[in-house]
């Protein structure tokens, strides 16, 4: 009888550790879940921190082509002054003031800025209006 008595505490252990391991189990597989779903939520905002990079270039392309246009038709516009002016020299900038105003506009609208210069005979201003922006 000794030997049936010692086999019921290793029965009740052999019991609890088969729950244990039970437990342990699910742990294991929660946690694989929760790995692969965090796995998934870090692709995904990978995939959109990549895309709106690119938004973010391309953008900035637009911009920087819209500004050296703009720079073109602001030198283009100074020509035309001082040849309208009848200057053949640059003009002196100690004695007028030139104002060039960018609006800053939204996508779908169209671009426009002024140039207003000052000077102690004339004071002109043009408003260009720009077209439709193209990707060079």
């Amino acid at each position: 009888m000794d030997l049936k008595a010692s086999l019921v505490p290793l029965r009740d252990d052999i019991r609890r550790l088969e729950v244990e391991r039970s437990c342990l189990e699910k742990r294991i597989t929660l946690m694989e879940i929760e790995r692969e779903e965090r796995m998934a939520d870090h692709k995904e905002t990978v995939e959109k921190l990549q895309e709106a990079l690119r938004e973010l270039k391309l953008e900035f392309e637009v911009q920087k082509n819209f500004r050296t246009h703009l720079e073109q038709l602001t030198e283009g516009l100074k020509t035309e002054l001082t040849f309208l002016r009848g200057r053949d020299e640059p003009r002196n900038i100690s004695e007028e003031e030139e104002i060039i105003h960018l609006q800053r506009v939204k996508a779908d609208q169209t671009p426009t800025f002024t140039v207003q210069v000052k000077s102690f005979h004339h004071d002109l201003e043009y408003h260009v209006i720009l077209g439709p922006l193209r990707m060079l």
